[in-house]
């Protein structure tokens, strides 16, 4: 959220105007008054568009907010409704910022009482004030263009704090901090985070790297294909990953053993 974000604030409602804009659809037009700019320059307001009218109950509960910003032509190319035609590219640019849309629409504002829960690269949950405000001011400095699906462990604490019954993924940026902690993942003792620490390395191709890399062809992590009536396949993954990357890479490599079939006493 931090790394996709242009600007990254914290403060409260200051004034909603709520006006009728094309299609009879309603915008509001919100004032921040800013107690701590997180990500981009320091002001003490600041103004955002947003269809409905729901500003005008976050200026009654006057709670401070953080919330995630980007530009109001950046709002504008995301918004479906924009794409299939309505005219609402304009409304958004009448103000310099609009709320970061993500995938489950407007809901990256995390409240800053103790109740919010915010998930981390390292599998964490976190939610007081002053340990959200530190993680996105350490990540503010990202230069991410893309997001990885991180796989979460169902014993991490967000993955319990995630977990409805199916895999937990969360979206990381694809910088500094998740090669950092690829290479931490390969070192680890459970097989699964070993193969995630592969397919992340793949992004940060480095002589470094690739050393790293060619250590994986000799992992011994497997697991066994089967498929009805044929001999089960025993399928070293890690190996396979890494053997796969390198090749995407164009790094010269002895194929390692990656499949052997099982043979039935």
């Amino acid at each position: 959220m931090t790394a996709d974000s242009d600007r990254v604030v914290v403060g409260r409602v200051a004034t909603v105007t709520t006006t009728k804009g094309p299609g009879q659809a309603v915008w509001s037009n919100v004032t921040f008054a800013i107690t701590d700019a997180l990500k981009g320059p320091v002001t003490k307001t600041l103004n955002i568009m947003v269809r409905g009218d729901a500003p005008a109950a976050w200026k009654t509960a006057n709670r401070e907010r953080m919330r995630f910003l980007v530009t109001a032509n950046r709002r504008a190319i995301r918004d479906t409704e924009c794409r299939e035609g309505a005219s609402c590219t304009s409304e958004y640019l009448r103000t310099p910022f609009a709320l970061r849309s993500g995938r489950w629409g407007d809901g990256d504002v995390l409240k800053l009482d103790g109740s919010a829960q915010a998930f981390t690269i390292s599998h964490d949950v976190i939610g007081k004030r002053a340990e959200l405000i530190a993680k996105v001011k350490a990540t503010a400095g990202s230069t991410a263009t893309a997001a990885f699906q991180l796989d979460l462990p169902l014993d991490s604490p967000a993955g319990k704090a995630l977990y409805g019954g199916s895999a937990v993924f969360l979206y990381v940026p694809i910088d500094a901090a998740l090669e950092q902690q690829a290479i931490q993942w390969l070192a680890s003792t459970d097989a699964r985070r070993r193969d995630q620490g592969v397919e992340a390395l793949a992004h940060f191709r480095s002589k470094a790297n690739i050393e790293r890399l060619e250590k994986r062809l000799l992992d011994p992590a497997t697991h066994d294909i089967t498929d009805g009536t044929k001999p089960a396949v025993r399928r070293y993954f890690v190996r396979k990953r890494a053997h796969d990357v390198l090749r995407a890479w164009g790094v010269p490599h002895t194929t390692p053993p990656i499949e052997t079939i099982e043979q039935k006493p």
